[in-house]
């Protein structure tokens, strides 16, 4: 599952974008993401599809009701700073495209699944830095 993935993502990979928040228009998408992406579709494909079903049975929710998986590929010291995977309205009100892509905050994100497709020695990890009640970073 994982070859197939990198096999249907890798010639589409791109530099990474950002959504920014309406207080942080102006600021360098390096700041806060040094990634590379591609949403993968999986319709025809039963390898992918059947990773769908995974999923849906994993969230309980259609897979109709969801994004393509998101294949991310990070460097050596590659990052995303500490962020929401949804979009509140209210730190998006001046972004059109945001606010029309989330009817307003209505249609947003869930949940989040994460697959990690590669082992390193060091690093790699995801870390929630509100886990447990902890306070919010600063640059959140």
């Amino acid at each position: 599952e994982c070859d197939r993935m990198l096999e249907k993502a890798g010639p589409h990979v791109q530099k990474s974008g950002v959504v920014l928040k309406d207080a942080d228009h102006g600021k360098a998408v390096d700041d806060w993401r040094t990634s590379e992406n591609y949403f993968l579709p999986s319709t025809g494909d039963s390898i992918l599809e059947a990773l769908d079903e995974r999923v849906q049975n994993l969230t309980r929710i259609p897979i109709v009701n969801s994004e393509y998986a998101q294949i991310l590929k990070y460097s050596y010291r590659g990052r995303y700073t500490a962020h929401t995977d949804y979009f509140d309205p209210k730190d998006y009100k001046k972004d059109i495209r945001t606010m029309e892509m989330t009817a307003n905050g209505v249609h947003n994100r869930l949940l989040t699944v994460f697959m990690y497709m590669s082992d390193v020695e060091q690093g790699g990890e995801t870390y929630f830095p509100s886990y447990g009640g902890r306070p919010a970073p600063q640059d959140y």
